[in-house]
Formats: structure tokens, sequence, C-alpha cells
């Protein structure tokens, strides 16, 4: 049904103009109505919102494991899995606060999601 739907000229290949977004494309198709008013393409916006939620690349999963190593080292191979998970979420939560060990203060709430009780 889309491939006989009408297309903006704009969004051709051939039109010799720079495409739009990705996502203002879809947009715009997955918000078209049939005569009734319904939707025309309900279950192709799920399919197209599924695929737009992949990652474009492996980056963020190779910089994980990257952190991993550095984490766990020969001298520290025998930590547990949430041992290596909490040693990850305080470096992270360091990380994007921008405050160093020294100045991050250890609240209630931080120590009870360290133990698990949370």
């Amino acid at each position: 049904m889309l491939a006989l739907d009408s297309t903006p000229s704009e969004w051709k290949c051939d039109s010799g103009r720079a495409h739009p977004a990705i996502d203002e494309v879809w947009r715009h198709v997955l918000s078209r109505r049939n005569a009734v008013g319904n939707l025309k393409y309900c279950t192709l916006g799920k399919v197209v919102k599924a695929c737009l939620a992949f990652p474009h690349g492996n980056a963020d999963a190779e910089r994980s494991f990257s952190a991993n190593k550095n984490t766990v080292r020969a001298e520290r191979s025998c930590l547990r899995e949430d041992t290596v998970t909490a040693i990850r979420l305080i470096k992270d939560g360091m990380r994007h606060s921008g405050k160093s060990a020294s100045n991050i203060e250890v609240t209630n709430d931080i120590s009870l999601i360290l133990r698990g009780h949370f």
C-alpha cells in the first residue's frame, strides 16, 4: 500500500535536493489516514519504530567492554558480577555528575542501592 501511496516530490531520490530527516519522513507517512479517518499504516508503524530504536553502531557495546576490561584486571579477576555492576554504576555516576570520588556525598539512598536493598 505504501508503494502505491503518493510521495512528496522533494522526498524522491531523483529530486536533486537534500532529503529530510528519516524521522520526519516516517512521522509524515505514519500519520496518514484512510477515508474513514483511521491510521493507514498501524502495523508498519510498529515495525518502523522498532527498527529505528536499534543502535546504528556498536560503539556503546565496545566502550562497555573496554570499561569492564579496565575494571576486572588480573588482580581483581574473582569479582562477582554484582560487584562489577556496582563498580560500573559508581564510576558512571561519578562521570555523569562531573565530581571526583572525594566530592560525592554518600547518602542512605546510595548505600541501600549498593547493598541491593532498593
